[in-house]
């Protein structure tokens, strides 16, 4: 996807999306829009966990399983940044994002340098980035009514999900 300034660390961000790996790859990435201690934010498996990586700092935590879906959601304020998957927190980390803006483009299942070590083999649904910090406990409800089939959407600015791109006219409530 075409960069966009919503992508950017200039203040609060939230990444949310569902991932299934079937296989593993070296090191999958997830969602991409940036580089290893660079400019912008990824978030993939690394190792036996996952990472969310913000210009140069590392959040990582949980503990990835192959075939089954899996809720991630990392969230930055500015000054902290939080991985969650399945509606827990599994790391924190503080950190100040001084480096250049990324100016590339949103990759969905590969690294922004691109090649099979950074390939998801496997599916990825619904992408949604926030230009606020989702609460714990949003986070934790969309899990649960995620679990039980029903469909709620926090957005208040822009949606990547099924390969288009939304913009809401207005903000949606609390």
């Amino acid at each position: 996807y075409e960069h966009l300034p919503e992508f950017d660390l200039t203040g609060a961000l939230s990444i949310e999306c569902w991932v299934k790996m079937e296989k593993g790859a070296t090191m999958p990435v997830v969602l991409s829009c940036g580089t290893f201690n660079g400019g912008g934010w990824f978030l993939q498996r690394y190792g036996s966990g996952w990472r969310w990586h913000l210009a140069g700092v590392s959040c990582d935590g949980g503990q990835p399983v192959e075939g089954r879906w899996t809720h991630l959601v990392g969230t930055y304020s500015g000054n902290r940044a939080v991985l969650y998957q399945d509606g827990k927190q599994v790391a924190a980390v503080n950190c100040q994002t001084g480096r250049p803006a990324w100016t590339g483009p949103l990759t969905i299942g590969q690294y922004s340098s691109q090649g099979p070590t950074y390939q998801v083999t496997g599916q990825i649904r619904g992408v949604k980035i926030y230009r606020r910090v989702l609460k714990p406990a949003e986070i934790g409800r969309v899990r649960l009514l995620q679990s039980q089939h029903l469909l709620i959407d926090l957005d208040r600015q822009t949606v990547f999900g099924d390969g288009h791109l939304q913009r809401p006219e207005q903000p949606l409530g609390d």
